[in-house]
């Protein structure tokens, strides 16, 4: 008997769908659709099962369903569960035609006749070759964002050349899995190296890039990212550079600072055997030159004001000279009564107030930030005791009501071993606050886009079947249970949870391979609170037609970029995901409710009391289609 003919007896009379349309359907279906037999032939297979794999749909009826995987013995394990349970899912790594391999989704579902048992096995295969390169990418650009914050952070503070300039480098290598790099100051209009990073040990080079010369010349001419993973041919690469520095790969970013001023560049550098750069890179590192040239023009700045601290000593008309020309600080000095004395005329510029109106007590013109709180303690305590603190923030008025921050470094006036006041120097940091809010707010926006694309790519991959809420959700269902919470903390009590779960069901009229699966699922549940979750509580009750369970902790919570491999894969567990058994519920629970956290993890997992007809399992099978 021909396949086609074996298909067509395996149909029962009566179908809700004629034969020529239901083919229609799944030939439309950008989802690989196929029918095989229990040894796996093909019986059916839609145009996609063949496209996905390189072959005509036609050649598929000679061939296994093994054959279209490099792992045939995982297709044969999937056979056999799904056989065996009704329904397999997981991943793998497709086979085309040509011998290459890509990953698949796939499920397996078996189909059931109630005169005859198991007739065929229902398989559905997914290309999501485009779907891990772009969760790939996207993980990747979440762990740059957190890293290029913290990178911000810590160079902007240090206020010294160099220790900016070094962790600028291992920054940017950290942030593009570089091996190498260096970074230069602009010097007479020639960009000068002094220091390399090569697998994290620094080394002295001197090396000196005039305008036009080298890649460092180019930037110093366009002031723009120059990349190149070639350069043992490209013309803009000394090789006497290249080949003592040992790179085949390079990224050359400049450092330019507000005003359009280029301060440097930093470069990383790549073996031949190692990763090529991407605009993406320059991206990202464009943003932390950003934070470099703050951070430079900082420590430019403080740099300047150790030497002036030096000239103080010598000369007290030299230092007022040097601060009361530099735009944003201004220096002050106030008595032992915290009444100012002397205010360079800068302090206009930033606060808009004249020296003389600064002639008051110093908290006059303190906003009511609560920060301010600790501008007193740290003058009073100095006035008292001498100790001088380390620098601080302030906020204060404008003049036109606006509100200034203030980064302030000060030292208590010592005359024969008395405090008789302070002198300090204030910088204007306004700007850089509200950059630093920006940052914070974007990282948080860009942290909740990803948490809801977890959720709504779990939710459709699902069919609606996992669903991952909010604490307060969550909290919701199960709210008044009908068996009282018992405590989960030990494998005993797990048993107790499983006999008083099935009694419960069987009490509430649930068909009993229903029993069994939710008595399952709430089994790994009860585990995974006690093992991972240091111990948690159990609760129950009846929604009409179904029983749902709600098991809790307040351990660690799950890693959310680790959910879709909790989910999806058997047997799958990490330290940070404590995953393990969360495909055992998902495979044989009709609904799961899921929320986890550092609060802990809840899991709610609903069971119908009676299984679903076969023409509703089969209904819901063509969402993919």
């Amino acid at each position: 008997m021909k396949n086609q003919d074996r298909l067509e007896t395996s149909v029962k009379a009566g179908s809700l769908l004629d034969e020529s349309v239901f083919r229609l359907a799944a030939d439309s279906a950008p989802d690989g659709l196929a029918i095989v037999d229990s040894e796996g032939r093909f019986l059916y297979a839609n145009q996609s099962m063949g496209r996905i794999h390189g072959y005509d749909a036609k050649e598929l009826t000679d061939r296994r369903l093994s054959d279209l995987f490099s792992q045939p013995s995982l297709i044969a394990d999937a056979m056999k569960t799904a056989l065996e349970e009704g329904h397999w899912q997981g991943e793998g790594q497709g086979l085309r035609k040509d011998g290459s391999t890509f990953p698949v989704r796939q499920s397996i579902t078996r189909v059931d006749q109630p005169e005859r048992g198991p007739i065929v096995l229902l398989v559905m295969t997914r290309d999501v070759t485009e779907e891990k390169t772009w969760l790939e990418r996207l993980e990747l650009r979440t762990r740059q964002l957190a890293a290029l914050l913290e990178a911000s952070r810590e160079i902007n503070s240090v206020l010294d050349t160099q220790d900016v300039m070094r962790l600028l480098v291992q920054h940017a290598m950290d942030l593009t899995s570089a091996s190498g790099g260096c970074a230069g100051l602009l010097v007479d209009d020639i960009m000068v190296f002094r220091e390399c990073n090569v697998d994290g040990e620094l080394k002295p080079i001197d090396y000196s890039f005039p305008r036009g010369y080298g890649v460092a010349g180019w930037v110093i001419e366009h002031r723009k990212p120059y990349i190149t993973n070639d350069a043992e041919n490209d013309p803009l690469v000394p090789k006497e550079f290249s080949q003592k520095m040992g790179f085949s790969k390079l990224i050359n970013v400049p450092i330019v600072a507000s005003g359009g001023r280029l301060l440097g560049c930093f470069e990383l550098h790549n073996r031949a055997n190692e990763r090529s750069f991407t605009e993406e890179d320059a991206e990202v590192l464009l943003g932390l030159a950003n934070q470099a040239a703050v951070a430079l023009t900082n420590a430019s700045l403080a740099e300047n004001l150790r030497e002036s601290a030096e000239t103080i000593k010598r000369n007290e008309e030299t230092l007022r000279l040097l601060v009361e020309g530099t735009p944003d600080f201004f220096f002050y000095m106030h008595d032992a009564n915290g009444v100012f004395t002397y205010v360079s005329p800068s302090v206009e510029a930033i606060t808009g107030y004249t020296p003389s109106e600064w002639m008051t007590h110093y908290t006059k013109y303190l906003t009511d930030n609560p920060i301010n709180e600790k501008v007193i303690y740290y003058t009073e305590r100095a006035l008292k005791t001498g100790v001088a603190s380390e620098s601080y923030r302030v906020e204060i008025f404008h003049k036109n009501g606006s509100r200034v921050m203030l980064e302030v470094y000060e030292r208590p006036i010592v005359e024969d071993g008395k405090v008789v006041g302070m002198r300090g120097v204030a910088r204007d940091v306004t700007d850089l606050c509200r950059a630093e809010l920006a940052e914070k707010i974007a990282c948080e926006e860009a942290e909740k886009r990803v948490k809801t694309f977890y959720k709504e790519t779990i939710f459709a991959v699902t069919d609606g079947k996992l669903e991952i809420l909010e604490r307060d959700e969550i909290e919701k269902i199960c709210a008044s249970p009908d068996l009282p919470e018992m405590e989960i903390r030990d494998a005993k009590d797990v048993g107790q949870a499983r006999k008083m779960v099935k009694e419960a069901a069987r009490a509430a009229g649930m068909e009993s391979s229903q029993i069994d699966a939710l008595v399952l699922c709430v089994g790994e549940a009860a585990t995974n609170a006690y093992k991972h979750g240091g111990g948690g509580k159990l609760t129950m009750c009846a929604t009409g037609d179904s029983i749902r369970v709600k098991v809790s902790d307040s351990g660690p919570g799950m890693d959310s970029l680790a959910l879709p491999k909790i989910a999806f894969m058997k047997g799958f567990s990490t330290v940070k995901s404590l995953g393990m058994g969360y495909a055992n519920i998902l495979a044989c629970a009709d609904k799961v409710y899921l929320c986890t956290g550092p609060g802990g993890t809840t899991v709610v997992i609903e069971v119908f009391k009676q299984p679903k007809p076969l023409e509703v399992q089969l209904a819901s099978l063509p969402d993919l289609w």
